[in-house]
């Protein structure tokens, strides 16, 4: 999750010094997926405990 928000910071000011400003197109699906992919194992972690 940090190198996420360390990303996202480069590319603020990435974006903010160049003329052609974009996250890409696989920004948004892997941020997704790893965000999600997180919750869904530790919610699976934490129903294996019970």
């Amino acid at each position: 999750m940090v190198w996420i928000f360390v990303y996202i910071e480069w590319q603020i000011f990435h974006l903010a010094t160049t003329e052609n400003p974009n996250l890409g197109v696989w920004f948004m699906p892997v941020t997704s997926i790893i965000i999600f992919g997180t919750i869904g194992y530790w919610l699976s972690q934490s129903f294996l405990a019970r």
